[in-house]
Order: C-alpha cells, then structure tokens, then sequence
C-alpha cells in the first residue's frame, strides 16, 4: 500500500495541479466579469493573483513533467511539488494587498502556511534522498 501511494501519487498531483489551474482561471473570470468590478468586496484594488497563480501552476506542471522523467525515487515528484508550490503561493501573496484576510507578524496567513508546507518538501526530499543513497534501507 505505501509503495503503491507513491507510485499513483505523481500522476494525481499532475492531474491536480492542471484542475487547479482551470478552476483559479476560472474563479478570475468570475471576480473580474460578474462582479463587474475592479475591486475586491472589501474594497481592495484587485490584483489578477489567480491569472499569476495558473501561470506559476502551469510551469509547475511542466517542470514536474520533466523531472518524472528523470526521477527513479517514488515520492520525490510530491516533494518538489510542495516546494514549488509554496514557493510561488508566498511570491503572490506579496502582491494581493489584502490583509484584512489575516496576517501573522509581517506574513499573510498564506505566507505563514507556505513556509511550513516548503520545510515539509525539503524534509521530505531530504530523507527520501537519504534513503536513496542507503539502498532503500531506513
């Protein structure tokens, strides 16, 4: 069962990541072309983060792509999912400009989390590269 986890897990995170992406397209159009308005409900200039986070997703996708090819260690790709993810989360966050949804010192909430969800990735990649290198023996 755990093996078979990873070996399923690049394709769902493929799968989700191209979803996501279409569903944050998706919730833009909705924000920009039925509210028709410029600004959020709180009044904050709207700044187009969802189109930002579908570009960050798409190359997400075709980085992963590209490293499943190359990869022979189940888990990996999910690493580096989170990684990449948190990284690019944390980069958009700098620019939405509402921090009425919740701040935790000088980082959104989004930021904070991010920070977390990026130390669960390299710990992850971490100890799967260890694990590697030990001949698959814990």
């Amino acid at each position: 069962m755990h093996n078979e986890l990873f070996t399923i897990g690049p394709v769902t995170i493929y799968g989700y990541g191209f979803m996501i992406t279409i569903g944050i397209i998706a919730a833009y159009f909705n924000t920009v072309y039925l509210a028709k308005s410029a600004y959020a409900p709180n009044n904050v200039p709207l700044f187009p983060s969802q189109l930002v986070s579908s570009v960050f997703d798409f190359v997400h996708f075709f980085i992963l792509c590209a490293l499943f090819k190359r990869n022979k260690t189940p888990g990996k790709i999910g690493a580096f999912y989170l990684i990449f993810y948190s990284i690019g989360r944390f980069i958009i966050e700098f620019f939405r400009g509402d921090l009425e949804r919740g701040s935790v010192g000088a980082l959104s909430t989004s930021q904070f989390i991010s920070i977390f969800i990026a130390i669960a990735g390299i710990t992850m990649l971490f100890l799967l590269d260890r694990k590697e290198k030990h001949g698959g023996k814990r």
